[in-house]
C-alpha cells in the first residue's frame, strides 16, 4: 500500500510539474514597457475668429439697390466653456457716387515664428467691405464691415498663412459697387499703393442681432480624418479634412512634428437660385510636444461663391464669403519642447507613420505625432530610447537611436520554447529558464520567473554574453528583455548557486511551446488551465489511494 501510495505522489507530483510548465508556456505575452507618469494636459487658450459677407446687388427698372449681411465673431478665452458672442448685421445701400481713382495703401509684414500677418490699409475715399489673405489657394477673409458708413477707410488686423512661407500670398481689399464687390490686392511683407476707380456707397443699417453660442472643439488625432463645417446665414459649407500626414518642422529655433489636414467640397447656397463656383476649403495643423501632447492646433475653414439671376426687368448678383479661424495653444511650453542637438525621423507603427524628434543626448524626452505613453532609455551599441506608441486604432514600439539618427519598428517576439536551465558564467553557476526566440529586427519579448533579482544572459558566437541592464527590468513576476535578437535567451536568478572554476557551460531541459494568445487573455488563461488540471490531478491521486486502501483493507 505505502508503494501504491508513492507511486500516485509521484504520478501527482508530474502532473503539477506539467502544469506549472503549461501556464508558464500559455502566460508568455507581451505587457507596456516600464510606466511613465503621464500629466493632465491643461485648458487651452482658445482664439476663435468668425467672419461672413453675403453681397447681394438686386437691381430692377426703378434702379439698383444693394443688400450687405454681415456676420462675425471674436472669442478669446480657454477650452473649457468656451462661449462667444454672434453679432449680424444687414446694411441697405442709399448712394452710390460714380467711381474716381482712389489711392490704396498697403502695408503688411509676415511673422514665421506664428505664421501670421499684421495688415494695414488706409484710403481716402471707397468703401472697403472685406480684407481677406490669399495663400495656397485659400482666400482667409480677416475683416468685415463698413467703417463709419461714410466711406473712410482705415483697417488694420492679423491673417493667418497655413504655411512656414509667405512666398506668393497676398493682401485681397474687397470694395462696394453697383454690380458687387471689386477687388485691388497687392503681395504682402512690405507697403505699396494701388490706384484704382472705386465708387462710394453709403449704407444704412438695417437690423443688428447678437446672439451666444457654444464653441465646441476638440483637437483631432493625429492620423485620423475628421468633419469640419462653416455656416451663416443660407451658405454652408462641410467639407471632411483627410491626414495628410506629418512632418518634422523647424518653427523659432525648435524643431517640432506637424500633422497637417486639408479638404475640399463643393457647396449650394441661397434658396432656389443657380450657384456658380461655389466651395469651401480647409485645412488644420496641431503642433506636437513631448510625449504626443498637442502644443497648439490651428484650423482655417473658407466658404466663396457667386450666384446669378437675371431676367426681364430684373438682375440679381450675389456673392458670398467667409472664413473661420479656430487657435488653441497651451498657456506655456515651457518644459515641453526639446532644444539643442535633436534628430527626427519616421516610423510605421501599426501601418501609420509616425513622426519623431528625439534629443541627440538619448534623453527620455520625446516629441512624436502621436502619444507616447511610455518612455524608457535603452543601450545597445549607443544609448538610445524605447517608445510604446498609442495611436486611435492600434499601438506599437519603437527604438530611437541616437548614434545612427534614426528610428526603427520593435518586433514583439514570440517564444517558440523555454524550460529550467543552469549556466555558467564568470566562474559562477546561475538557476533560471532558458528561452528560445524566432524573430528579425529590434524585439521585445516576456517571460514569467520565479524570482524578482534577475540577470540575463543570450547566446552568442563567443559563448554566453550578459545583457545590458537598461534593456531588462522586472515587473509583477515577469522579466521584459529588449535586443537586437539572438535565438537564445537565460533569466537567471541574480544569487548565484556555487563558484566554479571551469569555463562557460549550460545544463539545460527544453519543453517545447506553443504559440501565445494574446496580451489581455493569455495569464487568465494559463492560471485557469493550471488550476484545472491541478484540481482534476488531486482528485485522481486521492481516488486512487483510496480504492487500494479498501482493496488492502478487504
Amino acid at each position: 500500500m505505502l508503494a501504491n501510495m508513492a507511486n500516485a505522489t509521484t504520478r501527482l507530483l508530474m502532473v503539477l510539474v506539467f502544469c506549472l510548465v503549461l501556464a508558464q508556456l500559455v502566460g508568455i505575452g507581451i505587457a507596456p514597457i516600464s510606466a511613465q507618469a503621464q500629466a493632465t494636459p491643461p485648458s487651452y487658450i482658445v482664439d476663435y475668429q468668425r467672419e461672413f459677407v453675403s453681397y447681394s446687388s438686386i437691381s430692377t427698372i426703378s434702379g439698383t439697390t444693394t443688400h450687405l449681411d454681415l456676420t462675425n465673431a471674436t472669442y478669446t478665452g480657454t477650452s473649457s466653456g468656451a462661449n462667444f458672442l454672434v453679432t449680424t448685421r444687414v446694411y441697405i445701400s442709399t448712394a452710390f457716387t460714380s467711381p474716381a481713382n482712389v489711392n490704396v495703401s498697403f502695408t503688411s509684414s509676415y511673422r514665421s515664428s506664428t505664421h501670421s500677418v499684421n495688415v494695414a490699409i488706409s484710403a481716402a475715399s471707397g468703401t472697403l467691405v472685406t480684407a481677406s489673405v490669399y495663400s495656397q489657394g485659400t482666400e482667409e477673409l480677416f475683416w468685415s464691415g463698413v467703417l463709419e458708413l461714410s466711406g473712410k477707410t482705415d483697417v488694420s488686423g492679423l491673417a493667418y498663412l497655413n504655411s512656414s512661407t509667405a512666398a506668393s500670398a497676398l493682401v485681397v481689399l474687397g470694395f462696394a459697387t453697383e454690380a458687387g464687390i471689386e477687388t485691388v490686392w497687392a503681395t504682402i511683407n512690405g507697403s505699396a499703393v494701388v490706384m484704382a476707380p472705386l465708387p462710394t456707397v453709403t449704407f444704412s443699417l438695417s437690423s443688428s442681432l447678437e446672439q451666444r453660442v457654444s464653441l465646441q472643439n476638440s483637437i483631432p488625432s493625429a492620423d485620423t480624418s475628421f468633419n469640419a463645417s462653416l455656416g451663416e446665414l443660407n451658405a454652408t459649407g462641410r467639407m471632411g479634412l483627410s491626414y495628410q500626414g506629418a512632418e518634422a518642422v523647424r518653427s523659432g529655433g525648435s524643431i517640432y512634428p506637424v500633422a497637417y489636414w486639408r479638404g475640399t467640397s463643393q457647396i449650394v447656397f441661397g434658396a432656389g437660385q443657380t450657384s456658380t463656383d461655389s466651395h469651401a476649403n480647409g485645412t488644420a495643423i496641431v503642433w506636437y510636444g513631448l510625449n504626443g501632447i498637442a502644443l497648439e492646433y490651428d484650423s482655417l475653414l473658407t466658404l466663396s461663391g457667386a450666384s446669378h439671376v437675371t431676367s426681364v426687368g430684373l438682375s440679381f448678383a450675389r456673392t458670398v464669403e467667409g472664413s473661420s479661424i479656430l487657435i488653441m495653444s497651451l498657456p506655456s511650453t515651457a518644459g515641453l519642447v526639446i532644444h539643442g542637438n535633436t534628430f527626427s525621423t519616421k516610423v510605421a507603427v501599426d501601418g501609420q507613420s509616425v513622426t519623431f524628434v528625439a534629443s541627440a543626448m538619448a534623453s527620455a524626452g520625446v516629441e512624436a505625432s502621436a502619444t507616447v505613453t511610455n518612455v524608457r532609455t535603452v543601450y545597445l551599441n549607443s544609448s538610445g530610447i524605447l517608445l510604446e506608441v498609442t495611436l486611435p486604432q492600434g499601438s506599437g514600439y519603437v527604438y530611437l537611436d541616437s548614434s545612427t539618427r534614426s528610428g526603427d519598428a520593435v518586433n514583439l517576439a514570440h517564444v517558440t520554447a523555454v524550460g529550467a536551465a543552469n549556466i555558467t558564467y564568470s566562474g559562477k553557476k546561475y538557476q533560471g529558464v532558458e528561452a528560445n526566440i524566432t524573430a528579425t529586427g529590434y524585439i521585445l519579448f516576456n517571460l514569467s520567473v520565479s524570482f524578482s533579482n534577475v540577470l540575463v544572459f543570450k547566446s552568442a558566437s563567443s559563448g554566453i554574453v550578459e545583457l545590458n541592464s537598461q534593456n531588462y527590468w522586472y515587473s509583477a513576476g515577469r522579466v521584459y528583455v529588449f535586443d537586437d535578437p539572438a535565438t537564445t535567451y537565460y533569466a537567471v536568478d541574480s544569487t548565484p548557486l556555487t563558484s566554479t572554476s571551469g569555463t562557460q557551460a549550460t545544463q539545460h531541459s527544453s519543453v517545447s511551446g506553443t504559440t501565445p494568445p494574446s496580451l489581455n487573455s493569455a495569464t487568465l488563461i494559463g492560471a485557469l488551465i493550471a488550476l484545472i488540471i491541478a484540481i482534476i490531478a488531486v482528485v485522481y491521486a486521492a481516488t486512487l489511494i483510496k480504492r487500494r486502501a479498501n482493496r488492502t483493507s478487504v
